[in-house]
């Protein structure tokens, strides 16, 4: 095998930023979804198993929709 070049190309139709977001917040016909489990859009913090510290939440009107119920 011989050493290639890989250039990153990000969908930006797809990646939001902050003002995006709170510029549709309060419409009516938008749902901001949070897919992360329970525990981390509005349990306590954690600590984690490399010992960083994650506080809990998420933006507030986010809905909690956990990634691992959408599959079986």
């Amino acid at each position: 095998a011989t050493a290639g070049r890989l250039t990153l190309r990000p969908d930006r139709s797809i990646v939001v930023d902050h003002a995006w977001v709170q510029a549709r917040l309060r419409q009516p016909d938008f749902h901001l979804i949070d897919a992360r489990a329970p525990v981390f859009y509005s349990g306590p913090g954690m600590k984690m198993r490399d010992g960083t510290r994650h506080d809990a939440g998420h933006i507030p009107g986010a809905h909690n929709l956990p990634f691992n119920t959408l599959f079986n």
